[in-house]
């Protein structure tokens, strides 16, 4: 695990992330800009394929190169391509930020659109994770449907319970058709809040559960 890219955060430091491959370049800006237009206090990791972005960053913005990363040494078939690396990533935001207590996982094709910083004092003292429900998708049945789209982490409480490292190994050894969701929901069963549908409005395919009463951010298909 001596490769793990660890990036020591200040307290209280408000960490909001996105993974993007190559291919999402173009539209990550107008994800990152749109959050920063409303929440500037925030610090924005950005984890891609290359040392930095093909264009000029925000301050707030720190770009994490993960092309080179063996995370971990016994990953699954299933994790042969870049974007699928990137989801076992996710469950691994537990020892990239060890001194954080959560962290904030944006989709690139997500555009907030008011400040959302209330998200960063939610209280998750009970749950794992927080994210829109969806009544319908999981490939599990059974298992409620979390959007990780918009999805706030509970890092201290799933780096203390260990449930980090049983996702980690639920990912390499189940092939799930999305990964993240089915993973975390099926190891934290029953202890994840779902966040009003306000935070993830959608335009496609899925019918986020709940009628939006205002939009704080828009989920769109790229």
């Amino acid at each position: 695990m001596s490769d793990i890219p660890v990036i020591h955060t200040k307290p209280n430091e408000h960490i909001v992330t996105y993974f993007s491959t190559r291919n999402l370049y173009d539209v990550l800006p107008a994800a990152y800009n749109s959050l920063l237009a409303y929440n500037p206090d925030v610090h924005v990791y950005c984890f891609i394929e290359d040392d930095k972005l093909p264009f000029p960053v925000p301050k707030q913005v720190t770009c994490v190169n993960v092309t080179s990363q063996t995370l971990f040494p016994h990953d699954g078939p299933n994790y042969s391509t870049r974007y699928s690396y990137m989801i076992l990533l996710k469950a691994a935001l537990t020892k990239i930020f060890p001194d954080a207590e959560r962290a904030l996982i944006l989709d690139v094709d997500t555009i907030v659109c008011d400040d959302i910083s209330q998200l960063f004092s939610y209280d998750l003292s009970h749950a794992y994770f927080a994210a829109v429900k969806e009544p319908e998708g999981s490939r599990i049945r059974g298992i409620v449907y979390p959007n990780f789209g918009v999805c706030l982490l509970n890092l201290a409480r799933l780096r203390s319970s260990g449930k980090d490292d049983e996702i980690i190994n639920k990912l390499n050894t189940h092939k799930f058709d999305f990964p993240e969701q089915d993973a975390f929901a099926l190891i934290c069963s029953n202890r994840w809040d779902p966040l009003p549908p306000d935070y993830n409005v959608t335009d496609f395919g899925f019918n986020i559960t709940g009628t939006p009463s205002h939009t704080y951010i828009k989920h769109y298909e790229i």
